[in-house]
């Protein structure tokens, strides 16, 4: 079983280039899926990370 890669809020600003509110506003619409595991700790797993890129790449075209 492949170990899956979780991401903080700050390290998914830094892969988008966007503010870390930017990625909380995200995560509360439902666009980008994230494990809440406290009230202040989210981590957002690898590969919801690469379909909203994913996502966002196709409906960009």
């Amino acid at each position: 079983m492949r170990a899956v890669q979780f991401y903080t809020v700050p390290e998914v600003a830094k892969i988008l280039r966007v503010k870390k509110g930017y990625v909380y506003e995200l995560v509360a619409q439902g666009k980008l899926k994230a494990l809440r595991l406290s009230k202040n700790r989210i981590r957002v797993p690898e590969e919801a990370l690469r379909e909203f890129v994913e996502k966002a790449v196709r409906d960009s075209a």
